[in-house]
């Protein structure tokens, strides 16, 4: 009787086993980890060996990889893409830290919009517009873009820190919510001496920004961000330090009464909210983005300089303290007062 019981239980095992393996082969599983913020997760790393660049779109998603682009439509962003994924990046567990720093919507100044040119209180960069309202066929899914870290400085020496934040995002030019993640690059001198920080974040306000304390970065180095969303409440970040070969995904839903429209994709520097006030722009130089995209629902690509964009001019109380230039396909150059 111990035998047969045995052998039944062993048959329920593998006819088990069995379809559990051929609901993965068609369906992979959500390889998602907890972090040590509660809601947001992170994906597993791939196996050694994954090649991200020839796996399925499935695999992809499994393990936290952005989109790929479209190779024939987008080749300049499919070969930033590839770089990126391509060179077998380790996986870090993203060690997360709330802060008060907010990286808002595009604050207008009252000057009116000339030649696809506007001033902002808080940004500087090009927006793309769709004009969608709700989320639809029509509403950015995807945004990305690669840049070098600025070296910064303080433009006082009064003991103040200074916030500066480059990076790409999902609505917030005419909306109230945006999608985003990028690097701050901050600076404070006090008594002649300077000190600066940087660190990776993602946000989707009106929620304030979550630095990623583990994955470092430095002036003169180069990230690899990428932001989509899967629906109007689920955004995924995915953040690559291309020259320690590191890199994060996380996914995190929309804050309470928060649904995604789409209506614009961006890439930008900006001069954030930190304790509820705007902060002073610290000095950059120059700062430079390269393979700048994005893609609508329906898979239509959007570039910087394409129709219907936008520059945007960082102005206070009629001082330009950031303004930005196109570079080429998909390059924007930004320069500080």
């Amino acid at each position: 009787m111990q035998q047969i019981a045995f052998r039944r239980l062993m048959l329920a095992a593998g006819g088990f086993l069995a379809f559990a393996t051929a609901g993965m082969a068609a369906q992979p599983l959500a390889l998602e980890r907890a972090t040590n913020i509660p809601g947001v997760t992170t994906s597993a790393a791939p196996p050694a060996h994954f090649d991200a660049v020839s796996a399925t779109d499935e695999d992809l998603s499994a393990y936290g990889f952005p989109p790929r682009p479209n190779a024939t439509q987008e080749p300049a962003a499919y070969a930033r893409w590839a770089a990126a994924v391509g060179s077998q990046p380790e996986r870090l567990v993203p060690e997360l830290l709330k802060t008060a720093v907010y990286h808002g919507p595009h604050i207008p100044t009252g000057a009116k919009t000339i030649a696809n040119a506007a001033t902002s209180s808080n940004w500087s960069g090009y927006t793309a517009d769709t004009g969608a309202a709700s989320w639809s066929s029509s509403s950015f899914s995807t945004v990305a873009a690669d840049f070098i870290v600025p070296a910064v400085s303080a433009q006082s020496c009064n003991g103040t820190w200074e916030y500066s934040s480059a990076w790409a995002g999902i609505d917030g030019y005419a909306s109230s919510d945006v999608l985003q993640a990028g690097v701050e690059a901050d600076a404070m001198c006090a008594q002649g001496l300077t000190q600066t920080y940087y660190s990776p974040w993602y946000e989707w306000y009106p929620n304030a920004s979550t630095r990623i304390t583990n994955l470092t970065a430095a002036a003169g180095q180069t990230f690899y961000v990428h932001v989509w969303a899967t629906t109007a409440t689920a955004g995924h970040a995915y953040v690559e330090n291309l020259n320690t070969n590191q890199s994060v995904s996380i996914n995190f839903s929309a804050p309470s009464g928060t649904k995604l429209r789409g209506e614009s994709a961006e890439w930008v520097v900006e001069s954030p909210s930190v304790n509820g006030s705007l902060a002073t722009l610290p000095t950059y130089g120059l700062d430079y983005f390269a393979g700048a995209t994005s893609k609508t629902l329906a898979g239509t690509p959007h570039l910087p300089g394409t129709a219907g964009s936008i520059a945007i001019s960082l102005v206070r109380s009629g001082t330009t303290y950031s303004t930005s230039a196109l570079l080429g396909n998909g390059g924007i150059e930004f320069t500080s007062r």
